[in-house]
């Protein structure tokens, strides 16, 4: 290796090309630039991720009905989660991604189906 020469193998800029064209300024007509080390462009630096899409409302929509769903039972907490659960998943739907927003609302739809089943049944247990 050339005592004159750079670590990456780019022989250093001659002086008296940069003080012929120079004209007495302060900046050289070009830069020496470093090496290129990592021949693979795509490494860790450089790689950027796109940040991943959320529906807050479509999850907590999901979470609220399906806590209905299981609490059905309660009949004031029943009313409460379901209304919540309804109405998160409803919002959510119109928001991307869909899919637990759409979710949330199926599971409403069944809390009403399971709560008119209960109501029914403890209307006739009360009658009879």
């Amino acid at each position: 290796m050339n005592q004159n020469s750079t670590p990456g193998g780019i022989p250093p800029l001659n002086n008296d090309y940069n003080n012929q064209f120079n004209n007495g300024c302060s900046q050289t007509p070009f830069t020496q630039q470093s090496p290129i080390r990592n021949s693979n462009y795509m490494s860790q630096e450089n790689t950027a991720y796109a940040p991943r899409r959320s529906n807050g409302l479509g999850v907590a929509g999901f979470i609220l009905a399906l806590c209905g769903l299981v609490f059905c039972w309660v009949p004031v907490l029943n009313l409460i989660l379901w209304f919540l659960g309804l109405l998160f998943s409803f919002i959510g739907v119109f928001r991307a991604p869909r899919g637990l927003a759409i979710a949330g609302l199926v599971i409403s739809l069944v809390i009403i189906i399971v709560a008119i089943f209960v109501g029914a049944s403890l209307g006739l247990a009360m009658l009879g």
